[in-house]
């Protein structure tokens, strides 16, 4: 049995090399101190305040922050291995590396199928923090639903581009009605794993994608 673990956690290894290496190879924005501490930063070779666009730069460059998250996820598990906990984000591991990376890493996948896993998980998760920060993300959700909002009606049936609606006016007004709040959320979240599951049966039927019996397994296992 020691053989087995020894040899997990090399190949682990050797993956998580494998990652940073692939991680290194995304280009870095680069702004000058002195521009930033003004209030302004460099967005599509213009300077700008920072202001205007800091909603715009998850949205733009998702890739690179989500290999971050996994690869520092993926360490973390690696690292603290013999922890009983690793259990709980281990589900989590195998769903980003198999499921989330197709469709935001994968050059098959159509770019409006892409644009919009991205642009739905960004304002189900911006509609959910509750820190201090507030106030910045639910700026940050509604300059993205406005800026997208052709394009959400476009992509997603009526009943689920109302309900983000809702959740955006909702987020913006002085007093929320918690009650309400709560079941939109919910719903923003359920829509996030719908369009998910929609875009990678999508793919599956194009025999793009596919998932073998031994990850279904230990999914199934790990829910």
């Amino acid at each position: 049995m020691a053989d087995i673990f020894d040899e997990a956690k090399i190949q682990a290894e050797k993956l998580l090399s494998l990652l940073k290496e692939g991680n290194a190879l995304f280009p870095k924005r680069i702004v000058p101190k002195d521009l930033l501490r003004q209030g302004f930063t460099v967005y599509r070779r213009i300077v700008t305040p920072i202001k205007a666009v800091s909603h715009k730069y998850l949205f733009d460059d998702f890739e690179a922050p989500f290999l971050e998250a996994y690869i520092a996820l993926f360490g973390k598990l690696t690292e603290e291995k013999s922890s009983v906990l690793n259990e709980f984000s281990f589900r989590t591991l195998l769903e980003m590396g198999s499921e989330d990376s197709f469709i935001i890493l994968n050059k098959r996948v159509e770019k409006d199928d892409k644009k919009i896993f991205i642009l739905v998980s960004l304002l189900a998760d911006y509609s959910s923090i509750e820190t201090s920060m507030r106030s910045l993300f639910n700026e940050w959700l509604t300059k993205l639903f406005n800026e997208h909002e052709e394009f959400l009606k476009q992509m997603l049936p009526e009943k689920d581009f109302t309900s983000l609606k809702e959740l955006k006016d909702l987020l913006n007004n002085t007093s929320i009605d918690l009650d309400r709040f709560t079941i939109l959320l919910k719903e923003a979240r359920e829509l996030r794993n719908k369009v998910k599951a929609n875009i990678l049966n999508k793919y599956k039927q194009k025999k793009v994608f596919a998932l073998n019996d031994t990850y279904k397994r230990m999914k199934s296992g790990e829910s």
